[in-house]
Order: C-alpha cells, then sequence, then structure tokens
C-alpha cells in the first residue's frame, strides 16, 4: 500500500458478505462485472437467478457468479449485487452477444426485472491475484 498510495486516489470502498456463488470459482477471472440492484423481496431474486441458471442457456455461461449483500456501502439503495467474473473482455462479449433473442434470457430478465431495481452496473479489472484462491475463500 505504501508503493500504492502515493499514486492513487480512491474512489470508494465496499465490502459484500457472499449469499451465494456458481460457475468455476478460480483465479482465472480478469474483467468483473458487478450489476447493482435493490429489492424487498430477495427470495424471488434468488428464485430468478436460480432459475436461470439452470435453463438450457444459462447453465452455458462460461465465468463465475456471485450473488452479495453490501456490508458497508455508504449510503446507497442497493441491497445485493450479482458479481460476474470473465476470463477476458472477449469471452464477456461474446457471451453477451450470444444472449440476443434468447428466450430463457427474455425470462430471467422479466423476473429479475419484477423482483428487483436495477442501479447500474461497475466494471472492474483484476490486476494482481495473491493469498487464497477465490475457491478457498467461498468454499
Amino acid at each position: 500500500m505504501k508503493a500504492v498510495e502515493p499514486i492513487s486516489t480512491p474512489v470508494s470502498e465496499a465490502r459484500f458478505a457472499v449469499l451465494d456463488s456458481w460457475g468455476a470459482t478460480d483465479t482465472d477471472a480478469m474483467v468483473w462485472i458487478g450489476h447493482m440492484i435493490s429489492t424487498d423481496d430477495p427470495g424471488a431474486v434468488v428464485a430468478a437467478l436460480t432459475k436461470w441458471r439452470s435453463s438450457s442457456k444459462g447453465s452455458q455461461f462460461p465465468g463465475q457468479g456471485f450473488l452479495s449483500a453490501p456490508i458497508a456501502m455508504g449510503q446507497t439503495d442497493v441491497t445485493h449485487m450479482v458479481h460476474l467474473g470473465y476470463a477476458s473482455e472477449a469471452e464477456m462479449e461474446a457471451w453477451s452477444d450470444s444472449l440476443a433473442g434468447n428466450a430463457d434470457w427474455r425470462t430471467f430478465l422479466e423476473e429479475i426485472n419484477a423482483a428487483a431495481d436495477y442501479h447500474g452496473a461497475e466494471m472492474s479489472r483484476t490486476v494482481k491475484v495473491w493469498g487464497a484462491s477465490s475457491s478457498d475463500l467461498v468454499n
């Protein structure tokens, strides 16, 4: 941190509790998208995600995912975040492109939109990994 501090400016800090995970949890994920939502019915969010992941298309998801709840995130309406990790931006874009027009995907969007409000997304990139792998932390 002593080396990073003089050349960087923190813009936010948040801490989350992992509630659920899917996909191959390992250190191969280099690109992350965090979709921020709020809900009064977490069970409906979990049901929509579970149904999507077990669908024909959803079961083909190439990366890893986490449903998390914020522990510390400042003043926000966000109650949950869906983190999706991919090996590369190319993998992420290919997956996103494959969803266009898919009936399973449309059904998931209808169900998740009925269960939660969407507050946007953030994208990040893993620069360095050290210590325990994410699979060690989740399992």
